[in-house]
């Protein structure tokens, strides 16, 4: 599960990570992971565009393997 805090930034497994980074490690995770899903909780302060922006970024490695958490 990636998280983007308060701020926007990406968090994985505790870990603030750059977009390149993420884009690196959400990749390597659905290429060893033939059904793995990428998971993606904003914190609800976050604007629509901001979440929508992480979103997309992500999709674009799995399109169909991308989900959005809202709580």
């Amino acid at each position: 599960m990636v998280e983007l805090n308060a701020q926007g930034q990406v968090i994985h497994n505790q870990n603030l990570l750059t977009p390149q980074q993420l884009q690196a490690e959400a990749q390597q995770y659905l290429k060893q992971s033939a059904k793995g899903v990428v998971l993606l909780k904003p914190h609800p302060n976050l604007s629509y565009e901001q979440v929508l922006h992480q979103l997309e970024l992500l999709r674009t490695l799995g399109r169909d393997r991308v989900s959005l958490i809202l709580e």
